[in-house]
C-alpha cells in the first residue's frame, strides 16, 4: 500500500491496480492508475489489481460412484471485475478470509457432486483444460464449473475466467491395484505382439525365399532373351553394315559425277564472268576517260574566267587607288599651303609685336608691309 504524507497534496497509484480512496473514512471512489491531486487526510484504503490470480483448493476424499475415495486438485483463475460499482461490492461485501471460505466450500461442494457421477476409472477424464464433455449439453467440465462459479460470485464484483482440475490422485492401495493390473494386461498385450511378431518374421522369411527364387529364375529366362535378342540384333547390324557399305559407295560415285559437273559449270560460269568484267572494266574506263577529259576542261575554263574576274577587280582596285592617291594629293596640297599660310601668319604676328621695327617703301602690293603698318598705326 503507498504510504502518503498528509503534507503531499496528492497520490500515486500503482499501474495495473485500482485504488479504492476514504477521506476521514468516508467513501471518496475508485481511482485509476497514476498520479491524482487530492487534500489532506485523503488516503487509500484498498489497492485491488487488474491481474488475474489463482487460489489453489484442493478436495480431499471425494467419493465415486462406485464408492472408492479419489482425491482432487482444482485451481480456480478470477479478477476483479472491472467497474467502480463492481469494485465497491468486492471490497465491501467480501473479506480475503470470507472469500478463501466461500471459494473451498463452493468448489469442494461441486467436486464431489461431480466425483459422485464417475467410477473410478472415469476420474481421469476430468482431468486438464479440455476435459470431457457432458452428453446433455456438450460442454466441458471446466466450463460447467465455470459458469456454477460466476453464477455464485456474480453480485460479488468478481469474474471467474477458468476452473481446471489440475490432479486427480486415487488412494495409493486402489492405485498399486491398478498399475498391477496394467502391467499384467501389458505384459499379455506384449507376449501376444511379440508372438504376432515370431509369426510375422517367419512368414516374411519364407515369403522372401520365394520372391528369391521367382526372380533368380525370371533372370535366368531374362538372360536367354536378352541373349537370342543380342543375336538377332547382331545379324540385323551386319545386313545393316553391309547395305550401309553399298550406299555410301553409290552416294560416293553419284557425288563425284555431281562434283564434276559443278566444277565444269563452274569453271565455264568464271570465264563467262571475267569476259563480261573485262567488257565491263573496258567501258567503265572508257567513261572515267571521257568524264575526265570534261573535268579538266570545265576546270580549265572556269580558270580562265577567275583569272579575267581578278584581272578584272585588280584594275578595278588600282583605279580605285589612283584616285584615292588625287584625292590624298589634292588634300595634301590644301594642307601644305594652309600651313604655309599659318607660318607667314606667325611671321606677320612676330613682325607686328616687334616694336622697334622701321618699314620703308612702296606698300600697296605687300600684304606683310600693310599688315605691319596698321597694327603700327593702332598701337598709336
Amino acid at each position: 500500500m503507498p504510504e502518503r504524507s498528509c503534507c503531499k497534496p496528492y497520490i500515486i497509484i500503482p499501474e495495473g491496480s485500482y485504488a479504492v480512496v476514504v477521506k476521514h473514512g468516508s467513501y471518496q471512489g475508485v481511482w485509476e492508475p497514476g498520479l491524482h491531486w487530492c487534500m489532506p487526510y485523503t488516503e487509500i484504503q484498498f489497492l485491488i489489481t487488474k491481474q488475474n490470480f489463482q487460489f489453489d483448493v484442493p478436495v480431499r476424499n471425494c467419493p465415486t460412484i462406485d464408492n472408492i475415495y479419489i482425491q482432487i486438485e482444482v485451481s480456480i483463475v478470477m479478477r476483479v471485475k472491472p467497474g467502480e460499482e463492481n469494485i465497491k461490492n468486492f471490497v465491501q461485501k467480501t473479506s480475503v478470509n470470507q472469500l478463501n471460505e466461500q471459494l473451498e466450500a463452493v468448489i469442494s461442494e461441486r467436486i464431489r457432486v461431480l466425483a459422485r457421477s464417475k467410477t473410478h476409472l472415469e476420474a481421469y477424464s476430468i482431468k486438464g483444460k479440455n476435459s470431457g464433455k457432458n452428453r446433455d449439453d456438450g460442454k466441458s467440465v471446466n466450463s460447467q464449473l465455470t459458469e456454477y462459479m460466476n453464477g455464485i460470485f456474480e453480485t460479488k464484483g468478481i469474474d471467474i475466467r477458468s476452473v481446471i482440475i489440475t490432479r486427480v490422485n486415487l488412494d495409493s492401495e486402489i492405485a498399486d491395484q491398478l498399475e498391477e493390473k496394467t502391467t499384467y494386461a501389458s505384459m499379455n498385450t506384449l507376449e501376444r505382439k511379440q508372438q504376432c511378431f515370431e509369426l510375422r518374421v517367419i512368414n516374411d522369411e519364407q515369403e522372401y525365399n520365394q520372391k528369391k527364387e521367382k526372380m533368380k529364375q525370371g533372370r535366368q529366362a531374362e538372360s536367354e532373351r536378352f541373349n537370342k535378342l543380342k543375336a538377332e540384333i547382331e545379324k540385323d547390324n551386319g545386313k545393316i553394315n553391309a547395305d550401309t557399305a553399298q550406299i555410301i559407295a553409290d552416294i560416293r560415285e553419284k557425288t563425284t559425277a555431281e562434283v564434276n559437273k559443278v566444277n565444269a559449270l563452274s569453271q565455264l560460269e568464271a570465264e563467262e564472268v571475267k569476259a563480261e568484267t573485262k567488257m565491263i572494266r573496258a567501258r567503265i574506263l572508257a567513261e572515267g576517260r571521257a568524264k575526265y577529259n570534261e573535268t579538266i576542261a570545265e576546270a580549265e575554263a572556269y580558270v580562265l574566267t577567275k583569272e579575267a574576274e581578278a584581272r578584272q577587280k585588280t584594275a578595278e582596285k588600282f583605279a580605285e587607288e589612283l584616285r584615292i592617291r588625287g584625292k590624298a594629293e589634292t588634300r595634301l596640297s590644301e594642307k601644305r599651303g594652309h600651313e604655309l599660310q599659318m607660318s607667314q601668319l606667325g611671321i606677320l604676328q612676330d613682325l607686328a609685336q616687334n616694336r622697334n621695327l622701321k618699314i620703308f617703301g612702296e606698300q600697296k602690293e605687300n600684304l606683310m608691309a600693310q599688315f605691319s603698318a596698321f597694327k603700327m598705326i593702332n598701337q598709336q
